[in-house]
């Protein structure tokens, strides 16, 4: 998907937990997918909520959880990526920036459900498609 004009220089990037656990799950850089896709964008944030869910996975995770867990705080000391703090729930959260933010924001996440309800705000969303290709829908 060809993307330019003011939208493309002006879009933040916020990864949902579980875009973040997708590394381990299924072997994709999401960073260098995320380069591809956008190949100007260097604005990526997490909400404090979903700091605290990889660190519940780490602490109380289980077998594959608790590894893709570690490995996501490996990304998130790793790259530049900036907290953005909240009280709200991780999808409240999301929902409100993108119904506030139209056309700002675009959201990396596979939760389906979250998926369609940012769709119909009018949001972007970047998914994994096929296990191994980050695409923007």
């Amino acid at each position: 998907m060809a993307l330019g004009g003011l939208w493309y220089n002006k879009v933040k990037v916020l990864l949902d937990t579980n875009m973040l656990l997708v590394p381990y799950q299924f072997r994709v850089d999401i960073f260098s997918q995320l380069e591809n896709l956008l190949p100007q964008v260097k604005n990526y944030f997490v909400s404090s909520k979903t700091i605290e869910e990889i660190e519940k996975l780490t602490k109380y995770g289980k077998g594959k959880a608790k590894v893709a867990a570690r490995i996501a705080q490996q990304l998130l000391e790793h790259y530049p990526i900036k907290v953005l703090n909240t009280t709200m729930e991780a999808d409240e959260f999301i929902l409100t920036l993108v119904r506030d933010n139209p056309g700002e924001w675009v959201i990396a996440t596979n939760d389906k459900e979250l998926k369609d309800k940012i769709r119909a705000l009018g949001g972007r969303v970047i998914c994994l498609r096929g296990r191994k290709k980050l695409s923007i829908i």
